[in-house]
């Protein structure tokens, strides 16, 4: 992310938050990818006993929490589109304020 923080126009917000919403799609595919693999990895040739059901288990209560978290940060990131929205507005509110021909 390159933002300026002396330079935060709408524009600049959309940007970052399209940025935003793109990383933390690719967290959710990450993890989606890794537990296809975690899932494969089902069968008695690595694991001996119940070492991948001990191991399945620990991996997905971390995957749920990683997926609360990344709903998390799509919240955090809602908050940026609201303020988009906002500056848009008061934006629109200055500019019918100021008379033609100044």
């Amino acid at each position: 992310m390159n933002v300026n923080s002396t330079n935060l126009d709408p524009q600049a917000l959309e940007s970052l938050y399209n940025e935003c919403k793109q990383i933390i799609d690719q967290m959710i595919d990450s993890i989606n990818e890794t537990k296809t693999i975690v899932n494969k990895m089902n069968n008695y040739d690595h694991w001996d006993g119940n070492g991948y059901d001990n191991f399945n288990a620990k991996f997905n209560a971390l995957a749920d929490n990683f997926f609360s978290f990344c709903n998390d940060l799509y919240q955090l990131n809602n908050n940026i589109q609201s303020s988009i929205e906002r500056y848009k507005n008061l934006e629109n509110e200055i500019m019918r304020g100021i008379p033609y021909g100044i």
